[in-house]
């Protein structure tokens, strides 16, 4: 959301008013320091006041849900894109000023708001079967919690239509931003690839030492961790399920109005529907369901048991082959390092760290089941030896040099086009010129990706003009004419403007 908002540079007011709240108030501490703060249960701080982990969770824990429910079925494949951890900050520094401006939620509103949610309707009536399922089974959390959740994402609602109350757009602003948005261009580009240079670059023994020595911070290896944990995978528990014809002609018998179809229309001559039948497909439906259910079900019991068993010198092996679930072993890892199966899990990364050697966790949600671990051993932070790491250096080296060249090939090509001309140049270098369509300031932009220095430099450039200095890329630096420009339609402007206004407030 903070995001999306900061993009509307045209709503100063806006912007001011969040930074007087977000600059202030954030700070996460960065290198050891953090790790010490963490290791005292800390995450860092807002309005200079110290941020506990577990109030962090709870907040990461809030955007999460809201991401399950608004993403369904398609959150694993887009969650690493949605910055979990960001929106957990935005929302405690949302939630700081809507306490320092006494902003509430009445129960009422909060009831009416669960009421109005389509995922918990049936036939466009609160269900509360489904409600309560959809919070145990899909969140796997309880109803006061995720109401708890929900009254303070009503209350950063309220702060924030508060805020947008308080903007005024110009005309002016509007139709900049109007123009930003729509407005087209077509451009030539060439690419002075860093990759080409680093063949040629040799390099000895004393710069290398040299290069380690002046870059000695920024190769300290962070705090490792290596751990053993058992996984309760519901896809493994599921191979053990059965579900026989009783049970499922049981739910049927018991469950008959799932299955009934819509009834005729008011005025409609047609016969009332038939009862339904037990068919094939009814019966896969319920036999998944009583699956899905037993599943649950089952976790749950292992889950408890395992709690119950677990000591200081209990061994998780045990525990494994004794309820016939997964152990594994990791290698040392740092913060900054997704495991395979379990990817960036706050709680699982939290207990890594913050457990001393042979203290077992408490049971950790992961996205297929249940996880306890257990610190093996832990590696403090430390400075490599040049052996250790002469390999990273020599390529950083070579690519820092590679970079230098690339930025000096670039600027000499850009002088020569200066003073002769486009076509010339790239016909003396045995350039191959790139080219696009029309695109606007938010196109992907081919073989350099999304650019906001290639865009706004080249938006504003007269036509068959070139940049004024190389734009340094992830591939290396780029060279840019723009050959034409498409303005905004006047008419278009005028015929869309209070529907922009209104998106863009």
């Amino acid at each position: 959301m903070l995001k999306a908002m900061r993009k509307k540079e045209n709503v100063k007011a806006v912007m001011w008013i969040l930074a007087i709240i977000l600059i202030p108030a954030f700070v996460l501490w960065g290198g050891g320091a953090m790790l010490r703060e963490r290791r005292q249960g800390f995450a860092g701080k807002v309005f200079n006041r110290r941020v506990g982990l577990e109030e962090y969770l709870k907040s990461w824990e809030a955007v999460r849900n809201q991401a399950l429910l608004l993403y369904g079925n398609l959150f694993n494949q887009i969650a690493q894109y949605l910055d979990l951890d960001a929106q957990a900050w935005d929302r405690i520094i949302l939630l700081e000023e809507a306490k320092r401006r006494r902003i509430k939620v009445k129960d009422e509103e909060l009831i009416e708001r669960l009421k109005t949610l389509p995922l918990f309707q049936k036939d466009g009536k609160f269900d509360p079967k489904i409600y309560e399922w959809i919070i145990k089974y899909y969140l796997r959390t309880n109803p006061l919690r995720f109401e708890e959740e929900m009254r303070d994402s009503l209350k950063i609602s309220k702060l924030v239509e508060k805020i947008y109350g308080e903007v005024k757009l110009t005309e002016e602003e509007l139709k900049k931003e109007y123009v930003k948005e729509n407005e087209k261009a077509k451009f030539s580009y060439l690419i002075i690839e860093t990759k080409d240079f680093l063949e040629n670059i040799e390099t000895k023994e004393e710069e290398l030492l040299n290069y380690y020595n002046n870059h000695k911070e920024s190769l300290r290896k962070p705090e490792t961790v290596k751990v053993e944990y058992i996984w309760i995978d519901p896809e493994k528990i599921k191979k053990d399920i059965t579900v026989s014809e009783e049970e499922i002609k049981e739910y049927f018998d018991t469950h008959l109005e799932e299955f009934k179809s819509p009834p005729p229309e008011e005025n409609s001559q047609t016969n009332p529907p038939p009862e339904p039948q037990l068919s094939e497909e009814i019966k896969n439906k319920i036999r998944d369901k009583i699956t899905e259910q037993k599943v649950s079900e089952k976790i749950e019991d292992i889950k408890n048991e395992i709690i119950k068993e677990l000591t200081p010198q209990i061994k998780l092996e045990e525990l494994a082959k004794k309820y016939g679930i997964l152990f594994k072993e990791t290698d040392y890892f740092s913060l900054e390092e997704p495991l395979p199966e379990i990817g960036f899990n706050l709680k699982f990364y939290n207990y890594a760290f913050k457990l001393k050697p042979g203290e077992i966790s408490e049971p950790i949600e992961i996205r297929n089941g249940y996880i306890f671990l257990k610190v093996k051993d832990k590696r403090n932070p430390y400075i490599p030896e040049f052996g250790e790491v002469k390999e990273k250096v020599e390529n950083l080296y070579k690519k820092e040099k590679a970079e230098i060249l690339a930025k000096e090939k670039a600027e000499k090509i850009l002088e020569e086009i200066k003073g002769k001309n486009w076509e010339e140049v790239v016909k003396n270098y045995n350039l191959n010129p790139n080219s696009t369509d029309f695109i606007t300031r938010e196109s992907y932009i081919s073989g350099i990706g999304k650019s906001e220095e290639f865009t706004e430099i080249g938006f504003s450039l007269p036509p068959k003009e070139v940049s004024s200095k190389p734009i340094k890329t992830e591939r290396g630096y780029v060279i840019l004419r723009l050959e034409e420009k498409m303005p905004i339609k006047e008419e278009d402007f005028e015929k869309e403007k209070e529907s922009f206004r209104e998106k863009t407030l």
